[in-house]
């Protein structure tokens, strides 16, 4: 079997021989739909009655959550859609898009009658503490602008996520609107706390829920896409009661169901950008783990042309001896990217990991505790010295997209 694994901005040849190789996809979605009429189709089934009794209708300033994911481009054409559905409004004064990411737009010719704002939330004078979660205790601190204005909403793409269940939602307005302190505290949670993967009842998406009630959220607007890129559905609404619909949705697009797990997964993260870092592909080295036994192998194939990723992450592996010990660590000093080194240690501590990329061997070898090779033939050769009997071998082309489950198959 042949084919061409996505590795940065291009391609690197797999080519894997044996009968017992198989090829594990996510499903394509039949929907053909257009985020142009879906979105006029959402705000009117919606009718933009927000929290509260307030009205989109007759606010003067809307304020808007995005979070701009790796990905399709989808999040970036539902804003530019919405803010030409807000250009109908005589009574709007002032419209504030408030994001983590830098935003590029084109808004369209079409004049706006309305002040055009964009920000980024950080800590001091433009945060407002607006309460704590009662679960977790950890202060939500919202960019004033968000909270300030009459119409609030959030805007982001519903994608599979190992550590908070799934993006979009709660999770994507909190990342979006709130302080670093608040960010941090999350995350941690989430860390010290990780159980089930892929579980959007898990602490760090409940924390995450928690923090969007305080916030006040009217109207909450996500796309949910196959891997693809094609749209399956636009879920409308307030937060608490459509964001499980579109999850749900978005993961049974990605699960995939398998007879049995192979005792080699061949892994591709996707190429730019979701492979830009180890950090940032550690998704779909996650979906390898799903698809073996305990004690095989995962081969993950990204360039990671940026790095390992954050500080945290190659600390997070690196300094410690186990997944314990690094939760212990997050304890008493939590730091950006050691989320995602809580996710790789759950792969490292049972299975071997190879790593077709740009990062140094010496890096790989000894920080990461994983083996290095430049191509995915010599990976593969390398897998098979691992496993004694003939391997059953797993392709996951698009491993951030990619659930796999045991099942009929």
């Amino acid at each position: 079997m042949r084919m061409d694994l996505s590795y940065g901005e291009g391609f690197l040849n797999l080519s894997v021989e044996g009968r017992s190789v198989r090829v594990v996809t996510p499903c394509v979605s039949e929907a053909k739909l257009k985020i142009s009429s879906e979105v006029l189709r959402a705000f009117e089934t919606f009718s933009g009655k927000g929290v509260n009794g307030r009205g989109l209708a007759n606010a003067k300033s809307v304020a808007i959550a995005v979070d701009l994911q790796q990905g399709f481009g989808q999040t970036e054409m539902l804003v530019e859609e919405v803010l030409k559905y807000l250009q109908s409004f005589s009574a709007l004064e002032r419209v504030t898009l408030v994001s983590s990411s830098p935003l590029n737009l084109t808004t369209g010719e079409a004049p706006q009658e309305y002040d055009f704002r964009v920000r980024v939330p950080e800590d001091g004078k433009g945060i407002v503490l607006v309460g704590e979660t009662p679960t977790f205790s950890t202060p939500i601190l919202v960019d004033r602008d968000y909270v300030d204005s009459d119409y609030r909403m959030s805007l982001a793409t519903i994608r599979p996520n190992a550590f908070y269940g799934a993006t979009g939602g709660p999770v994507s307005t909190l990342l979006s609107v709130c302080g670093q302190k608040t960010v941090l505290r999350n995350k941690k949670t989430g860390t010290t706390r990780l159980s089930k993967l892929f579980d959007p009842h898990g602490c760090a998406s409940t924390d995450a829920a928690e923090g969007c009630s305080l916030i006040d959220v009217d109207c909450m607007m996500n796309t949910v896409s196959d891997h693809e890129g094609t749209l399956d559905r636009i879920v409308s609404g307030p937060i608490e009661e459509v964001w499980r619909g579109g999850v749900d949705a978005c993961i049974s697009l990605a699960n995939t169901s398998m007879k049995s797990r192979a005792d080699i997964a061949v892994v591709g993260a996707g190429g730019y950008p979701s492979d830009s870092t180890l950090a940032s592909s550690v998704q779909s080295l996650i979906s390898g783990y799903l698809a073996t036994e305990h004690g095989g192998v995962v081969l993950l194939v990204a360039e990671c042309r940026d790095g390992a990723g954050p500080r945290g992450f190659v600390d997070g592996v690196s300094k410690y001896e186990s997944e314990r010990a690094m939760i212990a660590a997050a304890e008493s000093s939590f730091h950006i990217g050691m989320e995602s080194a809580c996710l790789f240690w759950r792969v490292i501590s049972s299975r071997t990991v190879i790593i077709c990329s740009r990062l140094r061997r010496s890096l790989v070898e000894e920080h990461l505790k994983c083996h290095a090779v430049r191509d995915p033939a010599e990976g593969v050769e390398l897998a098979r010295t691992v496993i004694a009997s003939k391997p059953r071998i797993a392709v996951i082309p698009l491993g951030s997209d990619t659930i796999p489950e045991l099942g009929t198959d």
